[in-house]
Order: structure tokens, then C-alpha cells, then sequence
């Protein structure tokens, strides 16, 4: 593997094709749409869409709000153009599809499937996904934060595609797409099974947790990793610490193609704390100096870490 601070050898990667979309489509081509919600709604248990795909629409004055509550229930749930979905709690027993630039959040319940494409931009605080989550960005920008709740399954992103984890607990975090579409992921806390990007990933580690001491960075990926104390322990298997404190012991990345790995040594956060206070008298100094001095410019000081 190569890693800018040292480097580790390629093996073979036993990955999974995902027939994701696949299944999502003929889901759509089986159901006929039995709803249409163009204005602000509450699904709750009293207006409810059992076995039934909801449309959410712009209508007269956009966007159209809806808001999932505890008791409503759909079977499929397909969020257009601006339209925005808060679902706090009830029940999607299929799929969510977040397409055009819609916005949806999840704040509790339970669904099946949750499905990201153009650009939209669909927020995880809590709840549960009982299968996987595709983002693709064939036609669009979409973006997943996920802060919390749980996906059982996969989260498969696609090119052009943005994948913020701060939180929660997911299965394997994998992209699998052509080399040339790129897609960012950024990981600062969570737990999730572990990494296999394929096609030009660029992946930034800082904190949470790999489940499994094995990730897979293959074609044009790169895996930026921030902490300290990095130390190749043996063959390629490295230890050290996450910016979060998480303990890596004897990871081993596993790369193919142009596939590395940069180790970035940064200060731990009790050491940034203590030299931020130690700085902080000199630049109150510095501040009080300028306010006093004759001249009206002020010239801001910067400093990079």
C-alpha cells in the first residue's frame, strides 16, 4: 500500500456488486402511485398510506411540507422537486427516494430503504433503515449526513456524491463506480463495518469506528487518515490514534490500482487545547497593540495547523 508516511501491499478484495438500484426501480414500476400530497401534510396514524407509494409534490406554494408522525404509515414514499419530509416517527415499510433538490430528515422510526439521487439532501439524526442506503449523483450532487439512528444494511455511494458520517451505526461504507466520478467522504465519528472505495473516492478518517481492521482502497481512492502516534507494527499493519482518540490496532489497508493511504499526524485535542491557550495572551496583545496603533489598517494575523 502506499501510504505518504509509509506503504502497505495490495491484496484481493472480496466485494459485492449491489443490485440496489435494480431492486428500487421495479419496486417503482410495480406500484402505481395511490397518493399525491402538493401541500403541507401530517401522516399520522388518522392519515395514514398503508401498501400505498405517496407522492410528495410542489404544488400552489412550494415547497410542500409533510411531516411523518407516529402511527402514519406508507409503503413508499418519493419526495420531488423542493419538497421537504420530516419523519419523527410512523413507518416506511419500503423506500424513501429523495430526488431533484428535495430535503428530507429523519428524526425517529422505521423504513426499509433509503434511496439519494440528484440534488437532494437527506439528513439521519435517528431512527432505523432495516436494508441499505444508495446515493447516486449519475444526475446530481446529493449529499448524506448521517448524525445518528441505525442502518443495518450498506452505505453504497455513487460518483459526484457527498457522505458526511458524524454519528450512528451503519454496515459497510462502499463506493463502487468508474474511475473519473468523484465522490468525497468525510467520517468524523459513528461506527460502521469498514471502507472498500473503488473509483476516485477522497475519503478523510478523523474519528468513529472500523468494526473490522481491514478497509479496501482500490483504482484512483485515496484514504486520508488524521491522528497521531502512527507506527507500522508489521508486514504492512499499522496502529495509532484517530483525532477522536479511537484506537486503530494493526490495520491493515489493502489496495489495488493507484489506491493510497496519507497518514496525517495532528495534534491530539488536548495538545491543540493547551498551545491555543497558550496563544491566546499573545494574540490579545497583538489585538490590543493594533487597536492602539496610529495607522487605521488592520492586519488580521493567521495561522494554519
Amino acid at each position: 500500500m502506499r501510504v505518504s508516511a509509509a506503504s502497505v501491499s495490495n491484496s484481493h478484495m472480496h466485494s459485492q456488486q449491489t443490485l440496489f438500484g435494480v431492486a428500487l426501480l421495479l419496486l417503482l414500476t410495480r406500484l402505481s402511485a395511490a397518493a399525491t400530497l402538493d401541500s403541507n401534510t401530517i401522516i399520522s396514524a388518522e392519515n395514514s398510506f398503508p401498501g400505498e407509494l405517496v407522492q410528495i409534490v410542489s404544488g400552489a406554494s412550494p415547497p410542500t411540507v409533510v411531516q411523518l408522525i407516529a402511527g402514519g404509515e406508507a409503503e413508499q414514499l418519493l419526495v420531488n422537486d423542493d419538497s421537504v419530509l420530516n419523519m419523527t416517527g410512523g413507518s416506511v415499510t419500503g423506500a424513501i427516494y429523495a430526488r431533484h433538490s428535495s430535503r428530507v430528515s429523519i428524526f425517529g422510526g422505521n423504513l426499509g430503504e433509503l434511496d439519494v439521487r440528484f440534488d437532494s439532501v437527506v439528513n439521519l439524526f435517528d431512527g432505523y433503515v432495516g436494508e441499505g442506503v444508495s446515493v447516486s449523483g449519475v444526475q446530481g450532487t446529493p449529499t448524506l449526513n448521517i448524525f445518528g439512528g441505525i442502518v443495518a444494511g450498506d452505505v453504497a455511494v455513487g460518483g459526484f456524491t457527498s457522505l458526511n458520517m458524524h454519528g450512528g451505526r451503519v454496515g459497510r461504507v462502499s463506493g463502487d463506480v468508474n474511475p473519473g466520478r468523484d465522490y468525497l467522504v468525510n467520517v468524523t465519528g459513528g461506527s460502521f463495518s469498514y471502507f472498500s472505495f473503488r473509483g476516485s473516492a477522497t475519503v478523510h478518517w478523523s474519528g468513529g469506528e472500523s468494526r473490522q481492521n481491514q478497509l479496501f482502497i482500490y483504482d484512483e481512492s485515496v484514504l486520508h487518515i488524521y491522528g497521531s502516534d502512527w507506527k507500522l507494527e508489521y508486514e504492512d499493519h499499522y496502529s495509532g490514534a484517530l483525532l477522536d482518540g479511537t484506537q486503530l490496532t494493526n490495520f491493515w489497508f489493502d489496495l489495488n490500482g493507484n489506491g493510497r493511504v496519507v497518514l496525517h499526524s495532528v495534534p491530539e485535542p488536548s495538545a491543540l487545547a493547551l498551545a491555543c491557550a497558550a496563544a491566546l495572551p499573545l494574540a490579545l496583545l497583538m489585538i490590543w497593540r493594533s487597536c492602539c496603533a496610529a495607522s487605521s489598517q488592520f492586519a488580521p494575523a493567521s495561522f494554519s495547523r
